[in-house]
């Protein structure tokens, strides 16, 4: 009873997931994209526009890579000092003192000969 009810767990986390990330594709997909113009008929009409909104393009690009570099930059120095704040110490551990064990029994498998 229980592997028929975690199926259809399964089958409704599934079909709940697939339908949610649908439905971001159509909300995100009919949406303009921010900085573009309303139309591209204009810019198909004009090459001159077109050279801008490639080279604005480029700028956009290069902007968002110097911003990457700085936050990799950033993620490097932190990972430096997270290995130094966990790094293992290599002090060998402190030697236990040895307590000697007296042996109860001998080799001789009577039991009256036991101390």
């Amino acid at each position: 009873m229980l592997k028929k009810q975690s199926a259809g767990l399964v089958l409704w986390g599934a079909i709940l997931f697939v339908g949610w990330n649908a439905l971001l594709l159509l909300f995100f997909w009919t949406r303009p994209a921010p900085g573009r113009p309303p139309s591209d008929s204009a810019i198909d009409d004009d090459p001159a526009s077109l050279t801008r909104e490639v080279f604005r393009l480029a700028e956009d690009a290069e902007v968002e890579l110097e911003r990457q570099r700085g936050l990799l930059q950033q993620i490097r120095e932190h990972h430096a000092l997270w290995r130094q704040r966990w790094k293992v110490p290599t002090v060998a551990p402190p030697a236990w003192p040895r307590v000697p064990a007296t042996p109860l029994t001998s080799r001789d498998p009577h039991p009256g000969h036991c101390l």
